[in-house]
């Protein structure tokens, strides 16, 4: 930015002068006030931060769904391999049963 002389202000005081710098004003770009920029910063960081949020408890719930179904399937095949060792044990104590010749006495 340019430092203002006491000379400057004389010239710019001049009637054709103001013009030229009112002319010169309307042509270079306002900029928005420090606020707005803070305001806007604020606003895109709580939009990104309430994304993030959701992102991360759909992947959450979509995580423990899968934890459960595994989890499921790990004690359907556990319990069925119970059932099957107990029918065996049961199957194999009949057999022995009937094989015993002194039971039908």
């Amino acid at each position: 930015m340019e430092q203002s002389s006491p000379g400057r202000a004389l010239i710019a005081s001049t009637p054709g002068q103001a013009a030229l710098d009112h002319a010169e004003k309307e042509r270079r770009p306002r900029s928005w006030p420090l606020s707005v920029y803070f305001l806007t910063h604020l606003l895109i960081f709580a939009v990104v931060g309430g994304m993030a949020s959701f992102y991360v408890s759909a992947r959450a719930d979509s995580d423990a769904r899968a934890a459960a179904a595994q989890d499921a399937l790990f004690a359907a095949d556990r319990a069925a391999q119970d059932l099957t060792d107990g029918v065996a044990a049961i199957q194999g104590a009949v057999n022995r049963t009937a094989a015993n010749p002194t039971i039908s006495r």
